[in-house]
This record gives structure tokens, sequence and C-alpha cells, in this order.
């Protein structure tokens, strides 16, 4: 699916997601894949009283 949403966006943008953050450990495996899709951390943020992060992946 993220193969798929990468080949559809515009590549000259940056693409973001929201996933969790490294201490917590319900997302070692979400931030690795997005890691190895190309995505590097980002700023902390909160959504619905949740600590995550945001993850970029910078325009090519």
């Amino acid at each position: 699916m993220v193969n798929e949403m990468l080949c559809n966006l515009n590549q000259e943008k940056e693409i973001a997601v929201v996933t969790f953050r490294k201490e917590d450990q319900k997302g070692g495996a979400a931030r690795e894949f997005y890691q190895q899709m190309g995505f590097v951390e980002g700023e902390l943020c909160t959504e619905m009283n949740y600590p995550l992060q945001r993850f970029k992946r910078i325009p090519m």
C-alpha cells in the first residue's frame, strides 16, 4: 500500500506520516518500516492525547 502511495503522490513534495515515538513499545516495527521506505524522523507531536512522531520523506 505504501509503495502504491509513493508511486501516485508528487515526489517533488514532502510526504509525511505520523507513527509511534521511539520509546513506545508498539512502534518498533512501524518505525523500522517507514525508515526502510526512505522516511526520516521529524518533529514530535500529540494526537488525541497520545504522544506520536511525524516521519517525512524528503522530495526527490
